[in-house]
């Protein structure tokens, strides 16, 4: 096999397995000729094509909402870069960790009124709220306890790496799970931001 289709080969079977499409069957090498994957590719261009073509909304006489502050192509491509960031360093999973983060931060959270709150306690439970929302939406067997956890024990994982908190708990092991979880939640927030822009844009000006 020559470089050049080694290198697709290996892209292609990173976009599967990343997107849970490869289910069954080793399809990779021959996933131009495999119906069901060039379908679910199509109408993935088709989802975001609607999409992108969408300007941000600026209301008369109103104060531009943080949700407006960039169109929808310009949010997409900037997650885009940074998870493919994180797929570069992916032997670094504490940079994974804060880029995933970073993603849901930026689609779902706001600035808190640094007058009233805790700045960050409010952004943790921005971060747990929200983000459980639209997971829920997502898969509504998910148990939300157990996920306000998880989201809780991420979010404070984040915390602790942006601000140099190793402290005597540090577990590499539980960082590179919720990295794994963290893939997880970014699709589903890219998902239900192509399938419904409103309610993510609701929940971050909210």
């Amino acid at each position: 096999m020559s470089s050049v289709n080694a290198n697709i080969s290996e892209t292609i079977e990173l976009f599967l397995s990343n997107n849970f499409l490869l289910k069954t069957g080793n399809y990779i090498k021959t996933w131009l000729y495999w119906l069901d994957g060039q379908e679910y590719l199509k109408s993935c261009v088709r989802r975001l094509d609607s999409l992108i073509v969408q300007g941000f909304i600026a209301e008369k006489g109103k104060k531009l909402r943080p949700s407006q502050q960039q169109s929808p192509k310009e949010k997409l491509l900037h997650i885009g870069k940074r998870l493919k960031t994180s797929y570069e360093h992916n032997k670094d999973p504490e940079l994974v960790l804060l880029l995933l983060v970073g993603n849901i931060e930026y689609l779902l959270t706001r600035d808190p009124d640094t007058n009233k709150f805790n700045v960050e306690d409010s952004i943790g439970k921005q971060f747990r709220l929200k983000c459980g929302i639209i997971i829920h939406k997502q898969n509504e067997g998910v148990d939300l306890v157990q996920l306000n956890d998880e989201l809780r024990e991420i979010y404070d994982q984040r915390s602790d790496l942006a601000h140099g908190n190793y402290n005597k708990d540090f577990n590499l092991d539980k960082i590179i799970k919720s990295v794994y979880s963290l893939y997880s939640f970014n699709k589903y927030m890219i998902n239900e931001y192509i399938e419904d822009r409103v309610l993510i844009e609701y929940l971050k000006d909210n």
